[in-house]
């Protein structure tokens, strides 16, 4: 395995979604690189900002912007043209969240306390608002598969609803009302224009609308505990996985909308398992070749050193495990863990 040299960044790394550009930040200047052979591509200045809360790529890998959420301060650049460059100053209302639109030429920023969306045209100029919006609305992707559309959930009136626009110019498509207490989460499907919207983890209900806002799944395990942790599609869209805090992940099928499955998520290392018992342990160990090259490493000296894996034929430690509660909660699917192949489900 080769490493490159350390590239100094203090808002983090980003990758392009085409992979092939990786930018780093360390102000007074933001750096792009080729991701085959880490030749700098581009040097950008960003003076105007002293840290760094949110670097990201356009979906079509064109555009940059670099956020500073103290300085209430968005810069965007061209990767391509250079001397192009744009400013968003979000004044009073604060900044607390930056995101890109589905078709890579609209930048949506949120106020402090979630309680103002903004869109801003690149191309245009135009400036649109959506009030009361979710505050994890520019967290996760809101545009559907080919960025036709464009999904965002707000609460009016004590109501969650959703609001489908149009990608390019965010005209206002349908309005749904929502059977969710308090939304946590809506994600597009990627075969067809469906989103699945599901409740926080107080509330066990999770919903698939369509484009014309008819419910084409409204889903609900259990009552009274706590209830979905995370929600994913697969690749191609045929499968829906719910994870849930009774460490169970259930299947659905998006054809038919049933339950095709439903796995348990026990825990691992566990001595009755049958699995993990099979499961094969390698300890790491540095090997150092001759005495010299001994006697050097003890004397403190720099002395090349290779590392070697042996296999374990017994298992050095076996966890203690507990039957999980409901009603705290467990920690299957919560965050990016839970993810889905294609070739395994579909």
């Amino acid at each position: 395995m080769d490493f490159s040299s350390p590239l100094a960044s203090e808002g983090g790394c980003c990758w392009s979604p085409c992979g092939s550009l990786l930018a780093t930040c360390s102000p007074p200047r933001l750096t792009v690189w080729a991701a085959d052979t880490l030749v700098v591509a581009a040097v950008l200045p960003c003076q105007e900002v002293e840290t760094v809360d949110r670097l990201l790529f356009s979906p079509d890998s064109l555009l940059l912007l670099l956020s500073s959420y103290k300085a209430g301060l968005t810069l965007v650049y061209s990767v391509g043209a250079q001397e192009w460059r744009g400013r968003i100053a979000t004044g009073s209302g604060g900044l607390a969240g930056v995101t890109w639109g589905a078709d890579s030429r609209h930048v949506l920023t949120m106020a402090d306390w979630g309680v103002l969306l903004t869109v801003w045209s690149l191309s245009s100029r135009a400036v649109q608002y959506v009030k009361t919006p979710k505050q994890w609305t520019c967290e996760g992707a809101v545009g559907n598969r080919d960025g036709s559309y464009s999904a965002v959930v707000e609460r009016r009136e004590c109501r969650d609803c959703l609001n489908i626009f149009t990608g390019n110019d965010w005209q206002l498509v349908r309005h749904t009302l929502l059977e969710t207490e308090d939304c946590a989460g809506a994600l597009w499907a990627p075969h067809r224009d469906c989103i699945a919207v599901w409740d926080s983890p107080l509330y066990y209900r999770i919903l698939v609308v369509s484009l014309d806002g008819r419910v084409e799944l409204d889903y609900s395990a259990y009552d009274h505990q706590l209830g979905v942790a995370a929600v994913r599609w697969s690749p191609s869209g045929h499968m829906l996985a719910i994870a849930s805090h009774d460490n169970k992940v259930r299947l659905f099928c998006s054809q038919f909308w049933t339950l095709v499955h439903q796995v348990e998520h026990s825990p691992g290392l566990h001595e009755g398992d049958p699995v993990t018992c099979r499961a094969l342990i390698y300890q790491e160990g540095v090997q150092v070749e001759g005495v010299d090259a001994r006697l050097a490493l003890e004397l403190g000296g720099a002395v090349l050193q290779q590392t070697r894996y042996t296999a374990l034929q017994e298992r050095p430690v076996f966890l203690d495990f507990s039957k999980p509660d409901p009603k705290k909660g467990g920690q299957v699917g919560e965050g990016p863990g839970l993810s889905m192949r294609e070739t395994e489900l579909d």
